[in-house]
């Protein structure tokens, strides 16, 4: 009896972690969009296709597009960010705490990298709060992709 129980007990966390994963894919982590400095785009440019260079064979070869943080931003050039910050679902409730009371929150710029390409799909980027986790897949914008941190 014990052992179907551990049977049940695995499968239910199976099935649990599966739904994150598929949630945080479909959950967009962006609150604006923004673009970088053009020194920022062309240093984590740069960076993206070092990168990809060094870890394309590691990766699954379906992977199409890296997210790399090119910058960050401050909290004054998103223009209402409270109202963004309370009705994003990539956003959690301890940075809007953290924003209504220091009315300051680290943002971070997101730009996508085109494996097939090569270079980035866009010089506009995508502006987070909550980064992914490196490594992981997740939504930005209308993008999919793998979350390199800065591709260093």
């Amino acid at each position: 009896m014990k052992s179907s129980h551990s049977l049940l007990f695995a499968t239910g966390l199976l099935v649990g972690a599966c739904a994150q994963t598929e949630l945080s894919q479909r959950t967009d982590l962006s609150i604006a969009t923004y673009r970088p400095t053009p020194n920022a785009l062309a240093i984590a440019e740069r960076r993206a296709k070092q990168y990809w260079a060094k870890h394309r064979d590691e990766i699954n070869r379906g992977t199409r597009y890296l997210a790399i943080e090119s910058d960050t931003i401050p909290s004054a050039n998103i223009p209402d960010l409270y109202y963004r910050l309370t009705h994003s679902p990539g956003v959690n409730g301890s940075d809007i705490e953290e924003y209504r009371v220091n009315n300051d929150i680290d943002i971070f710029c997101i730009n996508i990298f085109d494996t097939r390409i090569e270079r980035f799909v866009s010089p506009q980027g995508y502006a987070v709060v909550d980064e992914a986790a490196r490594g992981s897949v997740a939504r930005f914008g209308k993008y999919i992709a793998r979350f390199i941190g800065t591709g260093e």
